[in-house]
């Protein structure tokens, strides 16, 4: 199924797979160099998926950042699930085609995030961090895979508890619209309870007390005051 094919719900799914799958990747990297870390996916309040992030305690040297930058789209490759806003590679990414492919990735750098990009960069080899990552890569990315799952359904239930916030906060906000304009019939007992319940709180030399107890004689008696 191309893009353009796509609903809504099928392109929010591919976007989460592969932004998890991204993440999880630059946290696997990251900790096989004992560098502890933490990785999210943002969500915003309104129920948009962002991006994510992979978080690290330090930051540890260039060669090990410039592996940790290639670790995301890398592994977007290796399990088929690039992101919809970068360009699918021709050659596929097998330990025979690693230079190939390092080629024609480093032409679409642009399509990486800033941090990722400066971190590939940054060091002086760029082949040989690319391979390097493979390497870790080929022996975890079963594991990444398995992760990148938990973190989507995560994230799912998330963005779903955002989503109902905002539908019952419409919701409310439609009701309270509709009561403005046709406000329900109270029956006088009722509205007696209430105004009772609220003097039952108001001292005894309150002047609301007067104001209000021929009000609550009426409603006791079942009329509605006239004033």
């Amino acid at each position: 199924m191309n893009d353009e094919t796509k609903t809504p719900d099928e392109h929010f799914e591919a976007d989460l797979e592969s932004l998890a799958i991204h993440e999880m990747s630059h946290f696997h990297v990251t900790i096989s160099f004992g560098i502890p870390a933490r990785v999210k996916m943002q969500v915003t309040d309104d129920g948009w998926l962002r991006s994510g992030f992979c978080e690290r305690e330090f930051e540890g040297r260039k060669f090990e950042a410039a592996c940790i930058g290639w670790a995301g789209v890398m592994s977007e490759h290796l399990l088929n699930r690039v992101h919809s806003q970068r360009t699918p590679l021709l050659f596929p990414l097998t330990e025979a085609t690693i230079v190939k492919w390092y080629w024609e990735a480093m032409f679409f750098l642009n399509e990486l995030s800033d941090g990722d990009r400066q971190h590939i960069v940054g060091h002086a080899d760029t082949l040989e961090t690319c391979q390097h990552t493979f390497r870790i890569l080929s022996k975890k990315i079963s594991e990444i895979e398995a992760d990148a799952k938990l973190l989507a359904a995560h994230t799912r239930k998330e963005v779903a508890a955002k989503l109902a916030a905002i539908r019952e906060f419409e919701e409310a906000n439609k009701t309270a619209a509709e009561w403005a304009k046709n406000p329900p019939k109270m029956s006088t007992a009722n509205r007696a309870s209430i105004l009772e319940n609220f003097l039952s709180n108001v001292p005894a030399d309150d002047p609301q007390r007067i104001k209000f107890a021929p009000m609550l004689d009426c409603l006791k008696r079942g009329i509605e005051p006239t004033e």
